[in-house]
């Protein structure tokens, strides 16, 4: 039981790492920043969401929905506080990403097929 323990302790560490961390302060900030502006937390949120369907529920590959979704991209970042969210988000789920990564491949659980979809 004491391995464990010092497991849930360094993910402690890890996730006050984490919140600690330049980009979990900038995505903060825009979070912030965006929510003072319902519209355009709507018009974001609705982005965000279609975006995530399309890569990983959609079995719709078509250029046209990709064109869609690439203009509706190009429009949103014309808007400082929508781009600066867009950004600080992404910045921070490849940080996460790469810890999650990083941890699974200690685990030695045999991913490289999967590397695709994670």
């Amino acid at each position: 039981m004491q391995a464990d323990d010092e497991v849930r302790k360094c993910t402690d560490l890890l996730l006050s790492a984490i919140k600690q961390s330049p980009a979990y302060a900038e995505y903060e900030a825009a979070r912030e920043e965006l929510n003072r502006y319902p519209d355009k937390r709507e018009r974001a949120d609705q982005f965000r969401r279609d975006n995530f369907i399309a890569r990983n529920y959609s079995g719709d590959e078509t250029s046209a929905g990709r064109a869609d979704l690439y203009s509706r991209r190009q429009q949103l970042r014309m808007d400082p506080v929508i781009d600066r969210y867009l950004c600080a988000e992404l910045v921070l789920c490849r940080l996460l990403r790469e810890s999650v990564m990083q941890i699974l491949n200690t685990a030695d659980l045999e991913l490289d097929g999967m590397k695709d979809i994670l």
